[in-house]
């Protein structure tokens, strides 16, 4: 559990337009509706934790008598008993006095979630072990394993009889609890934590915690989950279909927001344009090529922390180089040489590649999630394209996206390249020796 900084609200910081969201959501968990367990979705980097603490805030402001709890699942899986990380969460907003009584009441079913885990896990790892010795160990192993495993057996029938009576006693006490002052569990983190225990979340909450007034928010990214749910039971399960028999309700964090209530704007675009602010070195190199590193944020679609990452890698080149992208050096120069820190930054093996004269034109289009590129548009092409374009123009291999610029077509890009580049280009120059010069001082050469 952690306190949550009572700074990190909508009305302090909201740039990316979603206050809006988070009263829905409010409205939501208010309601007669029952959407519990919710899921918040998005990809690593997308600002989730950020969007759920301003989250908590405001629930904590406009309605009081809710009780909000956050739980960071990453920090807490290595207990190996979600039970036990959900009732301590509970319990913490409960006053001094009324705690023993929960405590009490929880004992029980407490213990039978912890004998269930340890004795289940004892026999996985046995059985894991095993299949890592020589042949004529694992059939000894195994039966030992087998043995110990059996031995619990009536322990844990004994145990079960009572396990629904428990669970039920429970149910009951935090059903009086929440019926004075309803609660909201925020579980964060799960799409980092072990399978075992992320999945183990999920069921407990539907077994044990299913209780009236007692909502779950998970805040994950649900792809992920639902890799945890193929880890557990195979790729056979339909982890889909298996994950939406425990959610209620989910929904995506958005990446865009709109500006002014009309035009979209990509949050990591705007990101940029922040984090820019705290560095004088990377302004100067936004101000000579910010279109073009708008173009591979969006293009790319980087994350919120991706943005950050890029940054830092610019910052670290304009440190060490002496081919400084806010040099007076050709323009088209400037782009080749960011082209290979962004490389560097997010497809190290391929910049690696490119560097030594290993184009694969294929592989640096699923790179930038470029599939298409009109050669006949009388558009003026973006930098990005004109950049694309060249890499293809000295690509020799044959590519299963894009055919070779007719002659008319090649002349006309040609042309485009060689103003980006104010040379002779074709006779001079060689685009992968630029982008190497980027590389190569990224690699401390």
């Amino acid at each position: 559990m952690i306190n949550l900084d009572s700074d990190i609200t909508f009305k302090n910081r909201d740039e990316y337009k979603r206050k809006n969201i988070a009263e829905k959501i409010i409205k939501l968990i208010t309601s007669d509706i029952d959407t519990s367990p919710m899921i918040i979705d998005g990809s690593w980097g997308t600002g989730k934790t950020e969007f759920c603490y301003k989250l908590i805030n405001l629930l904590k402001e406009n309605n009081t008598d809710y009780k909000t709890v956050y739980i960071d699942a990453f920090n807490e899986d290595h207990t190996d008993s979600p039970i036990l990380t959900v009732l301590a969460a509970i319990v913490t907003l409960l006053p001094e006095a009324e705690r023993p009584a929960l405590i009490k009441k929880a004992l029980p079913a407490l213990r039978f979630g912890l004998k269930t885990a340890l004795k289940a896990g004892a026999g996985w790892v046995l059985r894991q072990n095993a299949d890592d010795l020589a042949g004529e160990f694992q059939e000894a192993i195994k039966e030992t394993s087998n043995a110990a495993i059996d031995g619990t057996v009536e322990t844990l029938l004994e145990d079960h009889i009572d396990s629904e009576k428990n669970i039920k006693t429970l149910k009951i006490a935090l059903k009086e609890i929440s019926d004075k002052n309803p609660m909201v569990i925020f579980i964060d983190e799960l799409d980092r934590c072990k399978p075992s225990f992320a999945i183990s979340i999920l069921e407990n909450i539907k077994h044990v915690f299913d209780v009236d007034n007692v909502h779950f928010v998970l805040i994950t990214n649900t792809q992920q989950l639902q890799a945890s749910i193929n880890h557990i039971y195979g790729q056979s399960v339909d982890a889909k279909r298996y994950l939406d028999k425990f959610i209620r309700f989910s929904f995506t964090l958005p990446d865009y927001y709109k500006k002014n209530g009309f035009e979209n704007v990509f949050t990591s675009t705007h990101h940029w344009n922040s984090v820019i602010l705290g560095s004088s070195e990377l302004q100067i190199v936004n101000n000579e090529v910010g279109n073009f590193i708008n173009s591979l944020i969006e293009t790319k679609r980087l994350s919120l922390r991706e943005v950050e990452t890029f940054a830092r890698y610019v910052e670290i080149y304009q440190r060490i180089s002496d081919n400084k992208i806010s040099s007076g050096i050709f323009f088209g120069h400037k782009l080749f040489w960011l082209m290979g820190i962004y490389l560097y930054c997010f497809e190290k093996e391929l910049a690696l590649n490119i560097s030594t004269n290993k184009i694969d034109i294929d592989v640096l289009a699923d790179a930038l999630k470029i599939k298409t590129i009109n050669l006949d548009s009388e558009k003026s092409p973006t930098h990005l394209q004109i950049v694309f374009y060249a890499l293809l123009a000295e690509n020799n291999g044959d590519s299963k996206y894009f055919s070779k610029p007719t002659p008319e077509q090649k002349k006309i890009w040609d042309g485009r390249v060689i103003k980006l580049l104010r040379s002779s280009y074709g006779d001079t120059e060689n685009l992968c020796e630029i982008i190497a010069q980027s590389v190569d001082e990224l690699q401390l050469k």
